[in-house]
């Protein structure tokens, strides 16, 4: 990925969402691309010293966006009532409880895991935490949803129970999603 960024005279910046490990790594393939000085780093957490240890120079002149970190009760809530075992609305949910407790939970597939799944909830994993980010993508998706319905009522009416044909063949749609979206304004899930 640096060499392809490399490649682009105009690539400057590069934006690091993400933790240590993330971090890390992109460290190491700067330093193993020798491209110590031509990329700026803004990273979205600090880079802590054992991120950093014997790369320090590629971390220079990085800048760290610091957001408020914040975790929301109510979705430890919602996890932690759900059962393994009847629970199918999200087809992966089995495979991270899985992999969370380092269990099976059909023995016909224990995907080389030795133990039997107990059905504890998943909030009582040593491998939960909730990413204290998960509230900016939950108000990312309100905002949308808030800027598609502004979109929406402005090309099909106020009444609006479908997609109509007029939003669907206005030329100028996704500009007015994106200022419809921009200016959304709604209860914060972090309040």
């Amino acid at each position: 990925i640096i060499l392809e960024l490399d490649s682009m005279s105009n690539a400057e910046v590069l934006v690091l969402i993400g933790y240590g490990t993330v971090q890390r790594k992109v460290l190491e393939a700067l330093n193993r691309t020798e491209k110590a000085n031509r990329f700026t780093l803004v990273s979205s957490r600090g880079m802590m010293p054992g991120t950093i240890k014997d790369l320090e120079v590629f971390a220079e002149g990085s800048l760290t966006i610091n957001f408020p970190e914040t975790t929301l009760d109510e979705f430890s809530d919602h996890l932690q009532d759900l059962d393994p075992e009847t629970y199918n609305t999200n087809p992966w949910f089995e495979e991270w409880y899985e992999s969370m407790y380092g269990c099976y939970l059909d023995s016909s597939d224990m995907k080389g895991y030795t133990t039997q799944c107990t059905g504890l909830p998943i909030t009582s994993s040593d491998q939960y935490m909730q990413d204290p980010h998960s509230v900016f993508v939950i108000n990312a998706v309100y905002a949308l949803a808030h800027g598609l319905d502004g979109a929406l009522s402005y090309y099909c009416g106020p009444t609006y129970s479908s997609v109509c044909s007029m939003y669907m063949n206005a030329v100028d749609r996704s500009v007015l999603l994106l200022l419809k979206t921009m200016r959304a304004e709604f209860q914060s899930e972090a309040e």
